[in-house]
């Protein structure tokens, strides 16, 4: 069994969003699609389910007429109301398994599943026996999973064997080969400028210094002169010609670190926050039975559990938005809380621009600039109203904002939901280098592995089991 796509080419709006794709997943293949937020990952996806026409090119599935199972990405039919939108990833992908499907078509699957969700969708993905093909922006999941990637950039389609460290490792290779061979490139189009500039130089200084011999013979002077100069010109126009036919290499494009962006303020106390006895219920439910714990200074603690196990229940009673029913939760001294909601609550509703919303914490222009666009959020957004960002946009621009305000002890509420994964990067590089305490609420497991969790809280039943 496998899938073949064949000069693929799609446009929305007169723009083409896929240009001429063409892949093969083959029987038993378990493959990643990756790319940016608005690639068209999803536009493949569909068109592979018939969902949406190419408007050129081949889809072919061999043997004809296999049964194809198609998660989407966002899930609407009536009958889940009730259910979280995990509970209905799992209840739709089971319906789709019921089928008894050839292929699988997976768009972000891994989102808002918990941590046994999460460990449930990859032994189904392994146990399946006919090709995979999968959009997620979960690392850990994709390394656990599958063989392949296929990178969907600027409407085309490049294959890399492998799971996704294999991927990652690769593109290092190449970046650093593309570096290397800008700088050489670079180097030899400046020894040629500098040739074309000498010999010019050198034919100025040769015309200046043509005189007549004893003999008064002025036609001999001015004959050889006349050669030398030809010369000179033949040799430029080489050089010229030499320099027109270059294909230039870009300028690969290489991040800087923004360690120096982010750092506090002033230093915490030791003791961060000291949680004691807590209990909290909604009704009769009891969603915290009491729990207890110390954060101290520079630690980084990862808070996991099932959905609705009590971890956002936590995170508002630690920013007082919540009372406990019993129990104290105490913060030390010069503790100043940066906190990142699900709900991105902090930022403007009115028509306030990107760039105003975090000039409004009282930073220069040029450096709010500079931080948004290390973020990854377009020139064309930065002057657009906060409100038109995504949901992961928004969580990039209220991260900028907590590194603007200096906060020593942050609070992440699942930050990575839906950021692709260049902008969960670069997020992530800005968490290593932090200097305080954090907090996090997290089913990403290569994030946390990534920004070194050093104390592991497990939600369970009303409790805290520290792993």
């Amino acid at each position: 069994m496998s899938i073949q796509l064949s000069h693929i080419t799609k446009s929305f709006g007169g723009q083409d969003i896929l240009s001429d794709v063409s892949f093969t997943v083959s029987d038993g293949e378990k493959v990643a699609l990756l790319g940016k937020n608005g690639s068209g990952k999803s536009t493949i996806l569909k068109i592979v389910a018939g969902e949406e026409t190419q408007d050129r090119g081949t889809i072919s599935f061999q043997p004809k007429g296999m049964n194809v199972g198609y998660l989407p990405q966002f899930i609407s039919d009536n009958d889940f109301d009730a259910l979280s939108s995990g509970q209905k990833t799992k209840k739709v992908l089971n319906e789709i398994l019921r089928t008894k499907p050839d292929i699988l078509l997976l768009d972000e699957p891994t989102n808002h599943l918990d941590w046994e969700g999460l460990v449930w969708l990859e032994r189904v993905v392994k146990q399946f026996r006919g090709p995979v093909l999968l959009i997620s922006h979960d690392r850990y999941f994709l390394d656990n999973t599958v063989d392949k990637v296929l990178e969907l950039d600027d409407g085309t389609i490049k294959v890399y064997g492998g799971n996704y460290s294999a991927y990652k490792e690769l593109k290092r290779v190449e970046q650093d080969a593309s570096l290397r061979a800008y700088k050489q490139q670079q180097k030899d189009i400046r020894k040629i400028e500098k040739e074309i500039v000498a010999k010019r130089e050198k034919e100025q200084k040769n015309n200046k210094n043509i005189k007549p011999k004893k003999d008064n013979d002025k036609f001999a002077a001015f004959f050889f002169g006349d050669r030398s100069a030809k010369k000179f010109g033949k040799d430029v126009q080489s050089l010229s010609k030499r320099l027109e036919h270059i294909t230039v290499i870009e300028k690969p494009n290489v991040d800087g670190t923004l360690r120096a962006l982010f750092k506090p303020h002033v230093e915490s106390s030791q003791n961060v926050v000291f949680v004691k006895h807590v209990s909290h219920s909604f009704g009769k439910k009891k969603i915290l039975d009491d729990i207890s714990f110390l954060i101290q200074k520079n630690q980084r603690v990862a808070v996991i559990g099932n959905n609705g196990s009590g971890k956002t229940t936590m995170i508002k009673l630690l920013l007082g938005e919540l009372t406990p029913d019993e129990g104290d939760i105490a913060f030390g001294n010069t503790v100043h809380i940066g906190y990142l909601s699900q709900e991105h609550r902090e930022l403007s509703i009115d028509n306030r621009s990107v760039l105003d919303e975090l000039v409004s914490e009282k930073v220069d222009k040029t450096e709010a600039y500079k931080l948004l666009h290390r973020f990854l959020i377009s020139t064309e957004k930065i002057y657009q109203p906060v409100k038109f960002l995504s949901s992961g946009e928004k969580s990039k621009l209220l991260l900028a904002k907590i590194m603007t305000k200096g906060a020593n002890f942050i609070i992440l509420d699942e930050p990575t939901n839906h950021l692709d994964i260049n902008s969960r990067e670069a997020i992530e590089e800005s968490l290593v280098n932090y200097e305080g305490t954090l907090l996090v609420v997290s089913h990403d497991r290569y994030f946390l592995d990534r920004i070194g969790i050093d104390r592991m809280f497990f939600l369970n039943d009303g409790k805290i089991i520290e792993k």
